[in-house]
């Protein structure tokens, strides 16, 4: 469903991404780990589009998308929801204006009472039935999540991206984001990239899980074989060591 065939790229003289190649199978869901400023939301970025890479390519469903133009580049979007972090609501808009934007911005014809189906449907597949009239200064950290999370499903996508789902919430908000994360998988058959550092949320989730450190995947496989990795840099950012093969970069 997505592949990344060598992709660099740099930010001014920063090498963000390093000839990296990494596959995502259709269905699957598949979680970038890695530390903060590693490049994982760069990466989800040239997934959707919004960056183009130095070099490389970028296929979705058996296309490639890396130089696809914008208008051609809209009618993909509409295959891929994504979950910015922090939410990414707009304040002055209701729950319902806020899960409804992405769908019309990519369909301005769709008839108003089709919008407020969807809308209540997504609405209500995240456990949030009935607040369409809510403002977002109106919910907490963890219905801001799933606000945004009804937002991607909307347009009934084919693909979900994730990015740090569970940043900024309480543990038992973040089991329930997991929770939901599983059982959309399970439901609607989409295919998932989680990205996150939250190696918790990272086992409860993944069918593989692949590790990004200096620009590149340095492994990938199932949560069982990451937990038991003797790769010195992935063992030592699963078990949070301050000591270790990266302690140097450490910001």
């Amino acid at each position: 469903m997505i592949e990344l065939k060598n992709i660099s790229k740099s930010f001014n003289s920063h090498k963000v991404l390093d000839d990296l190649t990494l596959t995502i199978e259709k269905g699957q869901t598949k979680v970038i780990i890695g530390r903060s400023g590693c490049g994982k939301s760069v990466l989800l970025k040239h997934i959707v589009g919004l960056l183009k890479p130095d070099s490389g390519r970028v296929f979705i469903d058996g296309q490639e998308i890396t130089n696809l133009k914008e208008k051609e580049l809209d009618k993909f979007r509409m295959k891929i929801g994504m979950v910015f972090q922090g939410g990414a609501l707009f304040d002055s808009m209701t729950v319902a204006e806020n899960v409804g934007f992405g769908l019309i911005e990519h369909s301005r014809q769709i008839a108003r009472k089709e919008l407020l189906e969807r809308t209540e449907e997504a609405l209500c597949m995240v456990n949030l039935c009935g607040i369409q009239n809510l403002m977002p200064a109106e919910l907490s950290g963890g219905m801001k999540k799933r606000v945004a999370l009804a937002r991607a499903l909307c347009i009934r996508p084919e693909i979900i991206l994730y990015d740090e789902p569970t940043t900024g919430v309480d543990p038992i908000t973040a089991d329930s984001i997991n929770e939901l994360i599983k059982s959309l998988h399970d439901k609607l058959k989409v295919t998932s990239i989680v990205v996150t550092h939250d190696m918790k949320s990272a086992y409860r989730v993944a069918d593989t899980i692949a590790m990004l450190y200096q620009g590149k995947i340095i492994a990938e496989g199932s949560s069982e074989e990451i937990q038991n990795t003797s790769h010195p840099v992935v063992h030592q950012f699963i078990n949070g060591l301050a000591t270790g093969p990266i302690t140097e970069t450490l910001d």
